[in-house]
């Protein structure tokens, strides 16, 4: 599994920012010029815990990102 460190250039989302991103669900915003590689591609060969707390509900927000996040992951 490779992570790619990218900038949001200002504009393109939000605003200027950093952001760490699988490069498979990177790979078209990349592509696209929507985000910048910084240089850095991280090899970790592991694959990334998704935690939240077993006593509480997830906010709505939260919530859409774990499903986002789920339906992207590799495996």
């Amino acid at each position: 599994m490779r992570a790619v460190v990218a900038v949001v250039e200002a504009g393109s989302f939000t605003g200027a920012a950093l952001t760490l991103g699988w490069e498979h669900i990177v790979r078209e915003l990349l592509d696209q010029g929507r985000l910048a590689a910084v240089g850095l591609v991280v090899e970790t060969g592991i694959h990334f815990p998704l935690l939240s707390r077993h006593d509480r509900l997830l906010s709505p927000a939260a919530e859409t990102r774990r499903t986002w996040i789920l339906a992207n992951a590799p495996g």
